[in-house]
This record gives structure tokens, C-alpha cells and sequence, in this order.
């Protein structure tokens, strides 16, 4: 059996990770667990856009496209978890729920600031989003991501994906973060990370 018990970060202790869906974690993903659980009620990693949208949208058809995205990327809905012997990431199915709001009045940026709150890392999704509708043609599509599952790179990645998928396109969604990780793990175990580790040290120390 397994038992977790959530901590004060957010994230959980477990007593067991003989289970699928458990990976190792990056350097980077670790350093960002570390400075959000620092900061736990900040919105500093939090990466949020607002996409206005005129004309005669589909609007079921658009969700679609968008919950496909990101259940296309286990990154989204990954969570990190705290193990007896170090942090790992959990990968598994979560209901995404995007909202069609009607939204004729009122100011988007108030709206906004309600939205956009602090992510849990121990928690999945690390993605919300919300479709606000200002009049028969007009919406505003909202999101919200944890930084560790996003960047500037991404965000084009991501849009371009839901108006591809909204066409009816084909979308290559390319490799799984978490592959990289076991990439990463398995480098710094290798003879050729100890030789550049060694090669660095020895260069930079006075």
C-alpha cells in the first residue's frame, strides 16, 4: 500500500514509490520546487495571458482543441512529490474544466488578478483556464501556468496547438518532458559527467 501525507509545502510524502508513473525530476525542476515552496503564497512563477478572440468562434469545438492540448502534455498535469529518498514527479490523468463565462461588463484586469492564484506543486493541473464571452462575436480566452510547465517557447507551442487542432489539423506533440529528466539522471550517473564535472572544477577554482 501507499500512504502520503501532505506537508506544509503543499507537496506530499511518500512512503512508497514502487508504482507507474514516477520519474525522476530535472535540476531546474528542483530548483523552482525549492523557491516556490520558499514563497508559497506568490504569484511570481505563475505565467498568464489573455487572448482575445473576434468573429464566429466555435466555441465547443475550441474547448476541445484546448483540453486536447493539454492532455497531449503530461507536463501539465504533473505533480511533484516529496519521497523518503528525494522528489519525484507523478504523472497521471486530471479532469480539466474550462468555463464559458459570460462576461459583458467589468474590468478584465480585475477579473484577472482574481484569477490568477498560487499553484500547488504536489497538486495537478498546473494549468487553469477560463473562456470569457464579452458579446455574440467576442471572447477572451484566459490561462494560467505554473512556470515549471511553461515558458516563452511554450506559449507559442501551446497556441499554435489549440488553433491547429481547432482547424482540424495534425499536431506532432514531440517528446515528454519527463524523458528528458531520465536522460538527465541517467547523464549524471555516467563517466562522461564525472570527466566535464572534474574538467569545470579544476578550471574555475581560484
Amino acid at each position: 500500500s501507499v500512504r502520503t501525507s501532505e506537508n506544509a509545502t503543499g507537496s506530499h510524502t511518500v512512503n512508497n514509490k514502487d508504482m507507474e508513473g514516477i520519474y525522476p525530476v530535472t535540476s531546474a525542476q528542483k530548483r523552482m520546487l525549492i523557491q516556490s515552496t520558499i514563497a508559497q503564497d506568490s504569484v511570481a512563477y505563475n505565467l498568464y495571458e489573455a487572448v482575445h478572440i473576434k468573429g464566429n468562434l466555435d466555441v465547443y469545438r475550441f474547448i476541445n482543441a484546448i483540453r486536447t492540448t493539454i492532455l497531449m502534455n503530461e507536463v501539465f498535469y504533473t505533480k511533484l512529490l516529496l519521497y523518503e529518498d528525494g522528489i519525484f514527479q507523478v504523472v497521471g490523468k486530471c479532469n480539466i474544466d474550462i468555463p464559458l463565462v459570460p462576461f459583458e461588463k467589468g474590468s478584465l484586469d480585475e477579473y484577472i488578478s482574481r484569477f490568477v492564484t498560487p499553484f500547488q506543486l504536489g497538486e495537478a493541473p498546473l494549468i487553469r483556464c477560463v473562456i470569457l464571452q464579452r458579446a455574440l462575436d467576442e471572447y477572451i480566452f484566459v490561462y494560467d501556468v505554473h512556470h515549471i510547465a511553461f515558458d516563452g517557447v511554450s506559449r507559442r507551442l501551446f497556441i499554435d496547438s489549440i488553433v491547429s487542432l481547432y482547424q482540424g489539423e495534425t499536431v506532432n506533440f514531440g517528446k515528454p518532458y519527463k524523458d528528458y529528466a531520465i536522460w538527465q539522471e541517467k547523464f549524471h550517473t555516467s563517466k562522461e559527467y564525472a570527466l566535464q564535472r572534474n574538467y569545470w572544477i579544476h578550471k574555475v577554482r581560484p
